[in-house]
């Protein structure tokens, strides 16, 4: 199978001067003793109010998934529904926390965007499904192969326009059209739910403000 890298070179060129003007879309550095924190809610109550460290961290109207705050590094406490829990944050680090089916916490730890020449793709099986792919059809190329379930993946590639196939094995869960992967921004696929009621979500990167 063809590589993803190679096959999308032809799309990448971009001038020293764009990319010096595109900077301020770059994925910022978290301040020295913070971290950046987003949620994804996967109960069965699409209300659940989350906090971190006393900050609320909601979905995005229809999508479970908030945007990124800036939460201080140390022991700090989460707190949903009658349950309670500290989680060790990191300074300088992009977490992912995903608040499990069964009420358990599952904490990512998200890669940063490090060449502002590319887009970074992310994604995240947090469905039951043992393993799930992402497939681009029009390259023959498949992104992420076999993700275990809750576990996340992510890579730099080039910004491109596509389609996407989530797949198991060799079942298709879902054809994504009209992706659009932009320079020095994350876009994040959640691969979430159990069999015949798979959803999936696809979400920009962003900062709350």
């Amino acid at each position: 199978m063809k590589n993803l890298w190679s096959i999308l070179a032809i799309f990448l060129f971009i001038s020293p001067l764009a990319i010096a003007g595109e900077e301020a879309l770059y994925a910022p550095v978290p301040p020295a003793d913070s971290a950046f924190v987003r949620i994804v809610n996967i109960t069965d109550d699409p209300d659940l109010i989350v906090k971190l460290d006393g900050v609320v961290l909601n979905g995005i109207k229809e999508i479970p998934v908030s945007d990124f705050v800036i939460i201080k590094q140390g022991q700090r406490n989460l707190n949903y529904a009658d349950h309670s829990e500290e989680l060790d944050i990191k300074a300088g680090k992009y977490y992912t926390i995903a608040i499990l089916i069964n009420n358990k916490v599952h904490l990512m730890d998200d890669a940063l965007i490090e060449n502002p020449s590319k887009a970074v793709l992310y994604f995240y099986n947090l469905s039951d499904l043992n393993s799930a792919s992402l497939f681009a059809p029009s390259y023959k190329a498949t992104i992420f192969e076999n993700i275990a379930t809750n576990t996340s993946i992510s890579r730099e590639i080039n910004a491109v326009d596509f389609d996407l196939i989530v797949k198991s094995s060799s079942e298709e869960i879902k054809t994504l059209k009209d992706i659009s992967l932009k320079r020095q921004i994350g876009t994040s696929i959640f691969l979430i739910g159990k069999k015949d009621a798979y959803q999936i979500f696809v979400v920009e990167n962003k900062i709350k403000k």
